[in-house]
Order: C-alpha cells, then sequence, then structure tokens
C-alpha cells in the first residue's frame, strides 16, 4: 500500500470511519457476508482478515472459527483499529495488528478474506504474492469488491448531486489505488493469475441496501455528504459551495427515500480462489 492510502486512513478517512462505525456496518454486513460465504470458515482455521478496519467482519470470522480457531486482522488505519479492539477485547481467538497486509510478516492461515480491503494496494501483484504465502497448502481466498462507480448507486447519485456544483476533474486513473481499482473483473483475474492462485471465481453481486432506516431524508444526506466518494470531494471546498453541493445531493437522493429509509443499491465482485 503506498504512503498516500496509508497516511489517508489514518488521518480524516480513518477517523470517519471510525465515527460512522455502526452506520457504515449495517448497510455493508450483507455484502461481506456474501464473501464470507464463498471461504466457508470452519470451527478450528486460522484466518487472515486484511483491511479489517473497525472489526465488524472479524467478529464474524471470529464466530465462525470458534475458540479453537484464530483470527488476526490487520489494518493501516489507528482510529478503526481502536475501535476494532475495543469490540473484540474479550474474544480470546482474535489478534489486531496495525501493518500493511501486502508487506508485514503474516502468520500462516487456512484462509484469507477482505470486505473492501484489497483494493488500495501500490502493486497489486505483488501484495497478492506476498499473502499468498501466508496461506497453507489448499488455502482459500475470498473478498468482496466494488464494481464501476455508475453500476453503484450508492457512488453515483451522490456524485450526479453535487458535480454541477464543484470544478471539473480529470478523469481518474481506473487502475489507481481506490475504492475502484478492481472494477475490472479481467483485471482481477490477472492479477491473481499472477500472483499464483488457482480456481480463481468472480462472481457479481448486486443488492439494493438500505443505507438508513429513517424516514427522514437529512439522515441519509448527512451519511453520504460524509462517506464514500462524494464525501471526499467536499472536503476542501468552501462553506459556500458546500452548501449549494449538499442541496444538489438532497434532491438527487430523495427519489430513492422512502418511509423506511434511503435505498440505493451496490454492485460488487465475489471473488474466491485457491492457493
Amino acid at each position: 500500500m503506498n504512503e498516500q492510502q496509508i497516511e489517508q486512513w489514518s488521518g480524516l478517512t480513518g477517523l470517519r470511519w471510525a465515527e460512522y462505525q455502526k452506520r457504515m456496518d449495517e448497510p455493508l454486513r450483507a455484502l461481506g457476508d456474501a464473501a464470507v460465504l464463498a471461504c466457508s470458515p470452519h470451527p478450528g482455521e486460522r484466518v487472515l482478515d486484511v483491511g479489517c478496519g473497525c472489526g465488524d467482519t472479524t467478529l464474524e470470522l471470529a464466530r465462525l472459527v470458534g475458540t479453537a480457531g484464530r483470527v488476526t486482522g490487520v489494518d493501516v488505519s489507528p482510529p478503526m483499529l481502536a475501535v476494532a479492539k475495543a469490540r473484540t477485547q474479550a474474544i480470546s481467538q482474535v489478534t489486531l495488528v496495525e501493518a500493511d497486509a501486502s508487506r508485514a510478516s503474516l502468520p500462516q492461515v487456512d484462509i484469507v478474506y477482505s470486505r473492501f480491503g484489497v483494493m488500495f494496494f501500490d502493486d497489486p501483484v505483488a501484495a497478492f504474492s506476498h499473502i499468498h504465502a501466508a496461506l497453507r497448502p489448499e488455502g482459500r481466498l475470498a473478498f468482496v469488491c466494488w464494481r464501476s462507480p455508475p453500476e453503484n448507486e450508492w457512488v453515483k447519485v451522490p456524485l450526479e448531486g453535487i458535480s454541477p456544483h464543484l470544478v471539473p476533474e480529470p478523469a481518474p486513473d481506473p487502475h489507481a489505488p481506490g475504492p475502484f481499482a478492481f472494477s475490472s473483473r479481467a483485471r482481477v483475474e490477472q492479477i491473481l493469475g499472477a500472483a499464483g492462485y488457482s480456481d480463481v471465481r468472480i462472481e457479481p453481486l448486486e443488492l439494493l441496501v438500505a443505507w438508513t432506516r429513517s424516514p427522514d431524508l437529512e439522515v441519509g444526506v448527512e451519511l453520504l455528504s460524509r462517506m464514500g466518494p462524494a464525501s471526499r470531494k467536499l472536503n476542501d471546498v468552501s462553506d459556500e459551495v458546500r452548501a449549494r453541493a449538499v442541496d444538489g445531493m438532497r434532491e438527487a437522493l430523495r427519489p430513492y427515500q422512502s418511509a423506511h429509509g434511503l435505498s440505493l443499491g451496490c454492485a460488487c465482485w465475489v471473488v474466491s480462489a485457491r492457493a
């Protein structure tokens, strides 16, 4: 992982994820569960949770492997790991490590798992090769990653709302480290093949996700103006520009709001492979 990514997750981005942990875990949980199902942890197995964040996935993996198993959660974000440590402190089979999984010394495990934590490597082939070395023979890899922003309503709709109010930016490099670096199925397949994995399977997953459970649209506007790709574009603008952009986001989100909350579609890849 490059220094820019580590700095970002150690700073404002990590602080916000720590602050919004409960509100983000709920909508993302079903997406992460699809990758858990793909690797099917059994009691007594050892698991590496890459990009464990605030510990939601670590807790679920620990439940599945039981006290005879072991889960090592690795992340570069001190604010998020602080939350994870508080949530897992009473669970004996969990170890949390502040480290870059692409370079750090890793334990030997039966499973490598990640929920949206593997798209940030500056050299993904080298990173996955390093992680591959931690897998025991016949070990399993499973992760979930985002498809492209246009396929994800939770990204596309807020961005469409704020974009008319912001200075246009050049199109980003689609392969640069970041949330959507693995949006190309062919690229993911190539990376894992080059890193030594076999039996690579990449399955599409689309879910309509409740981002809030409140009938008040403002709850969703507040969440998506502070979390996700749209929020990053609002970090460095003036208060006046931000107010106009958030108004635009509000109107863009309005059709997706109901008495049951704010629901927006998510599109992912569920990736699995063998060592």
